[in-house]
């Protein structure tokens, strides 16, 4: 036991921080911290319909927990999920053959990330929908060649993650990469796939066939083209898109140095009330207003989401223009307070009597802003050291590891893209706080450890020890054979 601690020691090491960590940030804000959005969980977790604006995964998780009768269970099971998610972080890369120290720097992010510990705190979905994505992937690439019931298990949570976060939607695409590059045949391939595809489709059937009975329609409370709206009203120019006379309202009239950011035109936009033509919808005029953007704007387009996407990646987490204020994801010396008029689920106000510890919010403060942050270099490094390896850079090009790399780094980057389609926020950022620090330890284990040195995984031992079962074997006329591994 003892020489196992030992050689785990530096991961046990950063987990008994984050969990000190965790503590600290439990006893500084009582019971929780509120965003906005929490009141709208809160509410969705009473309730036997699908929550507005979103999807209702985390209002579910919070059903769970109601029966304990204490909003401070909440957080604390969002600190318990980030503290999984680092160990299976950790986990998984021993297992697949990384250097123990690479292993526990991987899941140092999550562990002590300043920015992690304050959303966790938060009633906010990002924990758990991290926590389900690490899951998801962690299982398809266990093994060196996917793993049937791993396969169909990680496609319903991929599925689940969409209940959670629409952002997990287009993530099913690197699972099904990596399930059409890891298979030894291509009819295991394909249906391995297959597979994943069908279980990820039952959440989503089962969520739309609720909104259908609650609603009477499949879809969300949002549409694409709301979401796209926020994203092409502050940069659209109304002059060179020839918009037809209905569609003029949509068009803000600010110059675009003067206009609000995303956020503001996706909750409070014209389309919100615009009335449209006789025989036309509001959704079927903001769609056109959008596609008129991006035909005529294309590079505008990109170079906003393009952006955005870089914002990740800087040094120092802080506020970019007029997006929204970093300071929502930092610890405050006093109780934060987003949303004083909302409406307190169960009108049980003695559960929401908050409080401050002010000494320890202090800390708490200087240590996200001082050295509790993962600088965006860093992580750039990782998504580059995951895509070298998938390129086969190095001892890569030999290993099982590059399609697990590839994988890793698109679901890293793929949260980044996806999430800022709408709006810049670090919030949204979170996920690939988890998901590029995997790619950057499978990256750097497949590009410089020796085939032979990768002894993390299951599958390979099992094959060593197949061989060292079956020893040597008589040849012709009695001469030792040695074993051999078979194809």
């Amino acid at each position: 036991m003892f020489s196992a601690a030992r050689r785990h020691a530096v991961f046990l090491g950063l987990l008994a921080v984050g969990i000190g960590l965790r503590v600290v940030v439990q006893l500084a804000y009582r019971p929780a911290i509120f965003y906005s959005d929490s009141f709208r969980y809160l509410a969705g977790a009473t309730t036997p319909h699908p929550v507005e604006h979103g999807p209702a995964g985390y209002a579910l998780f919070i059903r769970l927990l109601l029966p304990l009768d204490d909003l401070a269970v909440l957080p604390a099971a969002n600190h318990a999920l980030g503290l999984a998610a680092g160990a299976l972080i950790y986990l998984l890369l021993v297992r697949r053959g990384a250097w123990r120290w690479v292993a526990a720097l991987a899941s140092a992010p999550v562990l002590l990330d300043g920015y992690q510990l304050q959303i966790e705190q938060m009633i906010m979905s990002e924990t758990l929908f991290t926590t389900i994505l690490v899951g998801a992937l962690a299982l398809l690439v266990w093994w060196d060649q996917p793993r049937p019931l791993a396969t169909g298990t990680a496609g319903l949570l991929l599925g689940a993650a969409v209940w959670v976060r629409p952002a997990g939607l287009p993530l099913i695409a690197p699972a099904l990469l990596y399930l059409l590059l890891a298979g030894t045949s291509w009819r295991r391939r394909v249906i391995s796939a297959g597979t994943c595809v069908v279980m990820f489709a039952f959440p989503l059937a089962g969520y739309g066939a609720w909104q259908a009975q609650a609603r009477g329609t499949l879809g969300a409370s949002y549409t694409p083209g709301n979401v796209l709206y926020a994203r092409v009203a502050p940069i659209a120019r109304c002059a060179v898109l020839g918009l037809p006379y209905h569609a003029r309202p949509l068009c803000p009239r600010k110059p675009q140095g003067d206009r609000p950011n995303e956020n503001e035109y996706f909750w409070r936009g014209p389309e919100h009330r615009y009335i449209p033509p006789p025989g036309m919808s509001t959704e079927e005029v903001v769609n056109g207003f959008v596609l008129r953007v991006l035909a005529r704007q294309p590079v505008a387009v990109i170079a906003a989401i393009g952006g955005d996407f870089v914002k990740f990646f800087a040094w120092e987490r802080q506020t970019f223009g007029n997006d929204l204020p970093v300071g929502r994801w930092q610890f405050q010396l006093g109780y934060p307070v987003y949303r004083a008029e909302a409406a307190l689920p169960g009108g049980n106000d003695s559960h929401y009597r908050s409080a401050v510890d002010e000494s320890l919010a202090r800390f708490l403060r200087a240590y996200q802003l001082g050295i509790g942050y993962t600088p965006g270099p860093l992580l750039l490094l990782a998504g580059t050291a995951g895509l070298l390896a998938a390129a086969g850079v190095g001892r890569a090009r030999g290993t099982e590891l590059r399609a697990a790399c590839l994988a890793w780094t698109l679901a890293g980057v793929g949260v980044l893209l996806v999430t800022n389609l709408l709006v810049f926020s670090w919030r949204y950022q979170l996920p690939a706080l988890a998901l590029l620090p995997v790619a950057g330890g499978l990256g750097l284990t497949a590009m410089l450890r020796k085939n032979d040195d990768r002894h993390g995984s299951g599958d390979r031992r099992r094959r060593v020890v197949r061989v060292a079962a079956g020893g040597v074997r008589r040849g012709p006329g009695g001469t030792g054979e040695a074993g051999t591994l078979g194809r």
